[in-house]
């Protein structure tokens, strides 16, 4: 039986397939130790972490490490590798980036990497997982981006508007958290930018660029 462990900072937590649902808990996470807890049919918690080292087939982690410091990064890594079979297993990681592909007059669409800079430690993360992965020891390491459409951009309507909505329900919590000052926009712009990003993405090609990274733990582990 293969084990998948598939985390997203979205939803604040980890999914383990086939048995179990874990969440990794944001607040004082990897500041002394990983503090991983697991969340069962019954809703009793206990500590997993002795359970996942090198129990997983696949470790996969995404739109998560964008969120922290090189050094934090460097840290939360090594729990997530610890976590995947020697002999093996993989992790596979997917992160945003901070190119605008996006048509230049879907200017306040443009605004999401705006309040990205100010809001994310490291917009590129994903560019340099792939030295990261190899400073660690694993091996069969590959790098490519995937480009998806948000809007009208996308073909298919359906993904097209939910792609939408996600975007925007980060627009709503990050301009919550920053001033207008600091992106440039009128006070008018800034209050109906709830109603203009969406005008964009409806009107306009706007396109986001991620990377996807993945890598295998050797036969000997660490």
């Amino acid at each position: 039986m293969h084990h998948f462990l598939n985390g997203t900072a979205r939803h604040g937590g980890y999914r383990v397939f086939p048995s179990c649902v874990l969440f990794l808990r944001k607040q004082g996470m990897y500041k002394q130790e990983m503090l991983f807890e697991t969340q069962g049919d019954d809703n009793q918690t206990e500590s997993a972490r002795s359970e996942w080292t090198n129990a997983f087939d696949l470790v996969h982690q995404r739109l998560f490490l964008v969120l922290f410091s090189d050094e934090e990064v460097a840290r939360i890594l090594q729990g997530l590798i610890s976590c995947v079979k020697p002999g093996g297993g993989w992790i596979q990681l997917f992160e945003g980036s901070g190119q605008r592909l996006h048509d230049p007059r879907a200017k306040y669409f443009g605004t999401f990497y705006d309040l990205a800079e100010r809001k994310l430690q490291h917009i590129e993360v994903g560019a340099r997982l792939g030295d990261s992965l190899r400073k660690a020891g694993l091996v069969n390491i590959h790098h490519e981006t995937a480009d998806f459409n948000i809007g009208c951009s996308n073909p298919d309507k359906e993904l097209g508007e939910k792609g939408a909505r996600n975007i925007l329900s980060i627009f709503d919590m990050w301009q919550n958290e920053t001033s207008r000052e600091e992106i440039g926009l009128s006070q008018e712009e800034w209050e109906n930018l709830g109603r203009l990003a969406p005008e964009d993405m409806r009107t306009y090609r706007t396109e986001m660029r991620y990377h996807i990274d993945w890598a295998q733990k050797p036969v000997d582990g660490f």
